[in-house]
């Protein structure tokens, strides 16, 4: 049990990490391409890395399993990324990665409306005060050096409350104990029908001359293979192993990541204000 405990936070901290890393690598390809030509290559590239590694049709699953999968595709790959893609259009990179941090606390108040017996402890409240005073320090401690959009932001803060509804139908689906890769690849399925319908609807299919761009590609690997893929099959695997509430907390590690990564290679402004909301 302890192991399997361990694992889960490993697998959450892993999560955490690369998440971090992704609003940076989007930033990027936002130069190049749009939010849905972004959508549509990284998780294709992810539903065929998983069909790579677990060949094998999917089990039959019921009416209620599918409309749940059907749904999580919905919230957790088309709908939060969507959001999150344009909310990095007119914001910074470290406001949404600060911003999507608050999906803890969003997901331990969809669980508490779902089942009204979870008990939220003194320590879950001390701490979602300072989650929100370090939010506040981050997004408007310097207004000289910091420039608020509320569009952009309130994009990001819709993105990290999907993410809950997203975790919760994932434990949900956890009783099917369908194999990780094939739940993910199922998801992923479901995701791109959705993704497709947006791209078709927009017309917006990404050019191959593009494609072919180094920053291009290379960040299409890593949102693909790694962000996608790895990610949200160990993101499932945490949920079922340690449940949606203590997963969720891992989320707080990535403004931290995000910041110092904005600040790296972007060259986004890090203030001490920043620095200060953060920890």
């Amino acid at each position: 049990m302890e192991f399997r405990l361990s694992k889960g936070h490993f697998l959450g901290l892993f999560c955490a990490v690369v998440w971090g890393a992704t609003f940076i690598s989007t930033k990027v390809l936002l130069e190049y391409l749009s939010p849905l030509q972004i959508l549509f290559s990284r998780f294709l590239l992810g539903y065929i890395a998983l069909w790579c590694l677990y060949p094998h049709r999917s089990p039959k699953y019921g009416r209620k399993a599918q409309l749940l999968f059907a749904l999580a595709g919905f919230l957790g790959t088309f709908l939060y990324f969507l959001m999150e893609n344009v909310a990095l259009q007119h914001t910074t990179a470290s406001n949404v990665g600060v911003l999507v941090s608050l999906a803890p606390l969003f997901t331990a108040a969809v669980s508490k409306l779902e089942n009204p017996k979870l008990t939220l402890s003194l320590q879950f409240f001390v701490g979602a005060v300072l989650s929100f005073v370090g939010v506040l320090l981050i997004v408007f401690g310097d207004n000289m050096s910091l420039v608020i959009n509320p569009l952009g932001d309130t994009l990001a803060l819709g993105a990290a409350f999907v993410w809950a509804l997203y975790s919760i139908v994932l434990n949900k689906l956890s009783v099917y104990k369908a194999p990780i890769l094939v739940s993910t690849r199922t998801i992923f399925g479901y995701g791109l029908i959705f993704i497709v319908a947006g791209v078709l609807y927009a017309d917006d299919f990404p050019g191959s001359e593009i494609l072919l761009k180094t920053e291009v590609w290379s960040n299409l690997i890593f949102l693909g293979f790694i962000a996608c893929a790895a990610r949200y099959s160990m993101w499932t695997m945490a949920v079922e192993t340690i449940g949606p509430d203590r997963t969720a907390l891992y989320l707080y590690l990535v403004p931290v990541i995000c910041l110092v990564c904005s600040y790296l290679i972007l060259g986004e402004n890090l203030t001490a204000w920043s620095a200060a909301g953060t920890f």
